[in-house]
């Protein structure tokens, strides 16, 4: 369908309740593409059009991008810069976009939070972080896990899911590293002579579609690269202990400088 790496669908299924999601999902640690779980946002009406008329004239932290790709390695940890929103919907228009929004949702106007929900399944939370994402086609985030929960909620456009179980031997980069939560091999191009065990590793996927949201468990290692022009909200949560190692990771980069120009 998209010519990427083979993969195994994830499951599919209609919203479930709360009581069956935490059941048959968030307990099991299994991903799942949830349909219909957006009906009732005005968001799902955006478009890059729109985006840019109602909210570009906020000027936010986005991330950067070299030819396509998130600008982070084991040597080069995520750099944010201001920019005007409209300037970036301009570079997605002129195909020489070298950015990604990736922007807390409270720090976005308040016009803009209120065409969003937050979603049943992750409501009371101890833990939970949400963020707006605006990216053009092609743009891709290198593999990497998150220590929460994850829901992304599909507004327009297309994205391409591949998700690793935590165990993978996918070659996660070392701890004093600039980005620890991150894999040093590319899923679409493995250098299997260099990272010979990840011939083993073995995928599940999806191509998300507008209106679906994903649940990616805690730890799951996921790579993600943007079919279309795109944007999309996403909700991390967790528990008490989740919150608690939240907010040290965040002293930790704070400290050691990583994602230089998020914390301005």
């Amino acid at each position: 369908m998209d010519g990427g790496p083979d993969y195994e669908p994830i499951e599919r299924i209609a919203a479930p309740s709360v009581t069956e999601f935490e059941r048959d999902y968030l307990r099991r640690g299994r991903p799942v593409v949830l349909t219909g779980a957006l009906e009732r946002w005005p968001a799902r009406a955006w478009t890059v059009e729109s985006i840019d008329r109602r909210f570009g004239d906020s000027r936010i932290a986005m991330l950067s991008t070299r030819n396509g790709v998130l600008d982070i390695d084991e040597d080069q940890t995520g750099v944010f810069r201001p920019l005007r929103l409209a300037d970036h919907v301009a570079a997605m228009r002129a195909g020489s976009c070298d950015s990604y929004v990736s922007v807390p949702v409270e720090r976005m106007p308040r016009s803009f939070r209120d065409e969003l929900s937050p979603l049943p399944y992750c409501q009371g939370a101890w833990h939970l972080r949400s963020r707006f994402w605006l990216g053009a086609a092609g743009t891709v985030t290198p593999l990497h896990q998150d220590l929460p929960h994850n829901f992304s909620a599909q507004l327009f456009g297309r994205k391409r899911w591949l998700l690793y179980p935590p165990a993978s031997p996918v070659y996660r980069n070392a701890p004093w590293s600039r980005a620890p939560n991150f894999s040093g091999v590319d899923p679409e191009r493995p250098d299997l002579a260099r990272f010979p065990r990840f011939s083993s590793a073995k995928p599940l996927g999806c191509v998300l579609m507008p209106g679906e949201v994903l649940f990616i468990p805690r730890f799951t290692w996921h790579h993600v690269r943007s079919l279309d022009d795109n944007s999309a909200i996403n909700f991390w949560f967790g528990g008490v202990i989740v919150r608690a190692l939240a907010q040290a990771a965040e002293l930790f980069k704070r400290a050691r400088s990583l994602y230089p120009g998020e914390w301005d």
